[in-house]
């Protein structure tokens, strides 16, 4: 009655597509800064991306001063709520007339 309209089709695919997708990306936010920086009258806005992403990676990690324990409690009662609700939606249901 109803055709399939899912297409399998190779890993290599997904490669390309998460190489394009990360390109356009990268383009958009140097694009982004090129235009933001002509508009400001300062120069070198291609190269912006390059340079935030490498001061971010030499900064200094921030920690908290303490554990977020609002947050592990919300967290764990989260897991139990959300297999909770996973039991009760695919709850099997038995036909007495199969069996």
């Amino acid at each position: 009655m109803s055709e399939s309209v899912v297409t399998t089709v190779s890993a290599g695919w997904a490669v390309l597509a998460a190489i394009i997708l990360g390109g356009l990306a990268f383009f958009a936010v140097a694009l982004e800064a090129a235009l933001s920086a002509r508009a400001h009258g300062a120069s070198g806005g291609w190269v912006a991306p390059v340079a935030r992403t490498a001061r971010l990676l030499r900064q200094r990690r921030r920690t908290t001063v303490a554990a977020d324990t609002l947050l592990w409690r919300i967290g764990g009662a989260g897991l139990l709520v959300g297999a909770f609700v996973m039991v009760a939606v695919n709850r099997p249901r038995f036909d007495a007339a199969a069996v």
